[in-house]
């Protein structure tokens, strides 16, 4: 029997992330909903002449893209170990991540994250 009802894990595609899949799902136990997300955060464009050519739009495209790789494939993993899980990208808009997890987690109720 698990303790939580609802646990957030917020993930970056990282080796932390992994290991925090991993304990997430022992903790679910099989009955916990599990909200899986991935925070965009803002490309910001430089001011500096030489960066001009930059194209930040693919590079946001390249960011999101990444995202929702890593999204798609904790929910693979997680569907493997009989957990069904919510996955969602947010973008950060300016925000400080750790602001966007924290809102994210308080309106959907999050009992652990």
């Amino acid at each position: 029997m698990t303790i939580y009802q609802r646990i957030l894990l917020p993930i970056d595609g990282s080796v932390t992330s992994e290991r925090a899949l991993q304990e997430a799902n022992r903790l679910a136990g099989g009955k916990a909903q599990l909200r899986v997300i991935y925070v965009l955060e803002e490309i910001l464009p430089l001011n500096a002449e030489d960066y001009t050519y930059i194209d930040y739009a693919a590079l946001q495209e390249t960011a999101r893209h990444a995202g929702e790789l890593a999204l798609a494939q904790v929910a693979a993993k997680v569907q493997q170990s009989g957990i069904t899980a919510e996955t969602t990208l947010l973008e950060a808009s300016g925000e400080h991540i750790a602001s966007v997890i924290k809102d994210d987690a308080l309106h959907w109720q999050a009992d652990l994250i």
